[in-house]
């Protein structure tokens, strides 16, 4: 049933929606171009204030052959679906969920697709290129996502794995596939500072505060990795439409850890879908999958304790997740720790929230949060596993480290191993990149 101006639905009265589209339909002006909206139970037709009617059934007919062309696509219960795509983005933030995501999804994925693949983390801190200490990620976390991969057969790419997004900001086009496939790369926004910098000086139109992001306005979300991550993908659909010669849109899977145990949100998403949002009629369809949306936290901990892939020490202080530092949907458990393990960033942020008149959180200043018990300050450092060398991240209070396969405990809560285990039969980024001071 839609819900609209009676010529509107005069109009779109004339569009075929599908069968399977038994949703309520309903018109809101809120967007410049019209757009359609799937959500649970619901389909919006965002419209322009000025669109008429005709041109509004006549841009949702062009939205629905989306729809029909998302319909027809395999998904991942059908032999060769993966054949169907041009590119595959796998997105990792280097946490517990990345890292298993990204395991399974390359175990999932044949090698005759690693020519397709891109492994993406974006960084929220200022321009590490230039040399800047991270205060928004935890130390070291770009690092030791590319480890991830590696231990992925994924390796780092060119220019410490800035290369194409440098590329990409000298609006320099890419010459070859061999500049991105296969590889592990960073991207970020192009924003002089970083996060909390932009919270500090972001202002509305009438040249106010804007305030902090919150969970109805996550601009820290929207601006700093959908953003990024879609021109990032944009750049290299360019390079694949040239090489193919493309007529139609460059179909691109997008790969990410979100599991239904975390939230309603996620717990609605499906584990296989098209992606409005990230699609463009023309130029890309986008697809996302979910490898990981049925396992639970233990089943993940599980993983990475038989995988043997180190893991950030920052979940052994008791962090839930490996997020933002200071997240504006922190629970007060973690911030209370992040008080006491990053009291430096903490200040910083209490700072701009004074100087803003903002809680940063909604009925909770970051000011009243109280440190949680235990040793102040966090940092970490590189070591190699006592049994099997590997690399292993720890927290700089320890002078040895074992990796998850031989750690006698950890998050996951396994008692101490008997006897000696085989080493982990995995390269590392530290073997393709050489030893690391």
């Amino acid at each position: 049933m839609i819900h609209a101006p009676a010529p509107f639905a005069r109009a779109l009265a004339g569009v075929a929606l599908p069968d399977w589209l038994d949703c309520k339909v309903e018109i809101r002006r809120r967007r410049k171009t019209p757009g359609l909206i799937i959500e649970p139970n619901l389909v919006t037709i965002a419209a322009p204030p000025a669109a008429t009617p005709q041109e509004l059934a006549e841009a949702l007919a062009g939205q629905l052959r989306m729809v029909l062309t998302a319909a027809s696509v395999p998904g991942p219960s059908t032999p060769g679906w993966y054949d169907h795509f041009d590119l595959i983005v796998i997105h990792t933030s280097g946490g517990k969920d990345s890292q298993t995501m990204l395991r399974r999804a390359l175990a999932l994925l044949p090698a005759s697709v690693r020519d397709r693949i891109v492994v993406l983390h974006l960084v929220l801190d200022k321009d590490p290129q230039a040399g800047e200490e991270p205060r928004i990620e935890w130390q070291q976390v770009p690092e030791l996502a590319a480890e991830q991969a590696a231990r992925s057969g994924i390796g780092l790419a060119a220019g410490d794995g800035w290369a194409v997004w440098n590329l990409h900001r000298a609006k320099k086009k890419l010459t070859g596939r061999s500049q991105w496939a296969g590889q592990m790369h960073y991207a970020r926004r192009d924003f002089d500072g970083d996060l909390l910098d932009d919270f500090a000086t972001r202002c509305k139109r009438d040249g106010s505060p804007r305030g902090w992001a919150t969970i109805w306005t996550r601009y820290c979300t929207s601006d700093w990795k959908t953003a990024v991550g879609r021109a990032f993908t944009e750049y290299i659909c360019a390079q694949i439409r040239a090489e193919l010669g493309l007529t139609r849109p460059v179909r691109v899977l997008q790969i990410m850890g979100f599991r239904a145990e975390e939230s309603d949100d996620r717990r609605d998403r499906a584990p296989f879908s098209f992606s409005f949002k990230a699609s463009a009629s023309a130029s890309r369809h986008v697809w996302e999958w979910l490898p990981i949306h049925d396992m639970t936290k233990p089943e993940v901990w599980a993983d990475i304790a038989a995988s043997g892939v180190p893991y950030h020490p920052a979940y052994d202080e008791g962090l839930s997740r490996l997020s933002c530092r200071v997240c504006i949907q922190g629970s007060r458990r973690d911030l209370a720790l992040v008080a006491r393990m990053a009291p430096d960033t903490v200040a910083d942020y209490v700072q701009v929230e004074t100087d803003l008149n903002d809680p940063f959180q909604h009925r909770r200043p970051l000011a009243s949060i109280q440190p949680a018990p235990g040793p102040a300050g966090f940092d970490v450092h590189w070591l190699s596993c006592p049994t099997c060398a590997v690399r292993v991240l720890a927290n700089t209070r320890e002078s040895q480290r074992y990796c998850p396969a031989h750690a006698s405990t950890g998050p996951w809560h396994l008692p101490a191993l008997s006897g000696p285990a085989a080493p982990c039969a995995q390269g590392t980024l530290f073997d393709l990149i050489g030893p690391v001071a």
